[in-house]
């Protein structure tokens, strides 16, 4: 079977003015194998990059709306379900083959998520065949390709229910995370190798974070301790296009089809009772003086001001949070004590008081977690991994425009145009 380039191929080929391709009656069906040449193994990379920073994006705007980060502010049916909790295989934003360039207003990942791993998996498998004479820095290339395919699983595991990959069978939230784990950990191997400290950086705490997900705590923390501090990768946006604009910027600043939802609105101190400290500098908002479609006043979060504002994919807070919560699973409670002091030490915010129980313990680690990592796409698996309360609970009345009630669904259930696609899906 034929397979054509992803639009993020496309654009990057044109960004790089290669007439080759420039000169194609009709460059959007581009055929892949006139791409999948070693010569061009770096836009191949390039692409799997560029269709993971838009997937990115839209993961953290509709997993913030399941959460309790953001809160609908649109008409849209699917932006509805998503905010309610009651996604189902019909309605999960995925079902119409939505990509990431063609409607702001829709709130899907599965689809760009999945065109996202397909580029890494593809330029991986021909990685390992080219070789170095044909591919200058090749295993930097497949240490980077790695990498980021096993992002595109990662978030697989954490958002969805089930999942396929490559029209197989349908498989499990925790599978998706093991094959996001194996490529992180080839990643590493590349990475090492290639002397590429970033993207070692990047795989080895995606692995921490796999791990992590997967009740692997010693293993996550181990990784988690060779991330050097002040590290970042981020997901990078512009204003070239739609599709390379940071949506989570978009939505709120421009459309107006979302806001912080009210947990995060002024949010303070966690270390002290709800709203009896300091505000908290890493959960800035401000109204628009506007309203959503449906009513809604729009709270925007000034994280993401401008719509070439990077989104962190990973970073050194991240890690050091994985390391105290996995001190709390081994029930080192001064451990996890020491890293949320010092980071709420950098941010002038007091101290928590000495944990003396788990319970108390991993939910001061939550808490810090909700601010340091705020929309940056954590706060989902946060909620699954430890059962935490829904607010609204399940049975509230709905009440922006589209009526109904709060559900209980966390995970996205498989869309039917998997199902109706995909012969191995029953």
């Amino acid at each position: 079977m034929l397979r054509y380039l992803s639009i993020g191929a496309v654009i990057v080929l044109a960004a790089s003015a290669c007439d080759r391709f420039l000169n194609e009656p009709n460059p959007s069906t581009v055929l892949s194998s006139t791409l999948q040449q070693p010569q061009n193994a770096g836009i191949m990379v390039a692409s799997a990059v560029a269709d993971f920073d838009c997937a990115y994006a839209q993961y953290v705007l509709a997993t913030g709306l399941t959460s309790d980060e953001l809160l609908n502010g649109q008409l849209q049916s699917v932006a509805f379900d998503n905010d309610r909790r009651t996604m189902s295989t019909t309605n999960t934003g995925n079902n119409t083959g939505f990509v990431c360039e063609s409607n702001t207003q829709t709130v899907a990942f599965y689809t760009p998520i999945q065109i996202a791993r397909q580029d890494g998996d593809t330029a991986t498998k021909l990685l390992k065949i080219w070789t170095d004479a044909q591919v200058p820095n090749r295993q930097d290339l497949l240490a980077q390709a790695e990498a980021y395919a096993g992002y595109a699983d990662l978030l697989m595991g954490e958002g969805m229910c089930t999942t396929a990959i490559d029209g197989g069978p349908q498989i499990s939230a925790d599978s998706a995370l093991g094959v996001a784990e194996a490529h992180f950990t080839d990643a590493i191997a590349n990475a090492m190798a290639a002397g590429d400290a970033s993207t070692l950086g990047l795989a080895t705490l995606g692995r921490a974070r796999a791990r992590l997900d997967r009740g692997k705590s010693a293993l996550a923390k181990a990784d988690a301790q060779q991330i050097p501090a002040n590290f970042e990768v981020d997901a990078t946006y512009s204003s070239i296009s739609q599709r390379t604009e940071n949506r989570v910027w978009s939505q709120m600043f421009h459309d107006q089809f979302a806001g912080v939802e009210g947990p995060f609105q002024h949010a303070t101190d966690p270390a002290l009772p709800p709203g009896t400290g300091a505000p908290d500098p890493r959960v800035q908002t401000d109204s628009l003086g506007a309203t959503g479609a449906n009513g809604v006043p729009i709270i925007a979060a000034l994280k993401y001001s401008t719509v070439s504002t990077p989104i962190p994919i990973a970073k050194s807070a991240e890690a050091q949070l994985i390391i105290a919560e996995a001190d709390v699973d081994a029930g080192d409670f001064a451990g996890a004590h020491a890293i949320l002091d010092a980071l709420e030490s950098a941010v002038q915010l007091d101290s928590f008081p000495t944990f003396t129980d788990s319970a108390t313990a991993i939910s001061a680690v939550i808490a810090v977690r909700s601010r340091e990592l705020f929309l940056e796409g954590h706060r989902l698996s946060d909620f699954i991994r430890h059962k935490l309360p829904l607010n609204p609970p399940a049975g509230t009345p709905y009440p922006y425009g589209a009526g109904g009630f709060y559900g209980s669904q966390l995970c996205y259930p498989l869309p039917a145009i998997e199902s109706l696609n995909n012969p191995n899906i029953h």
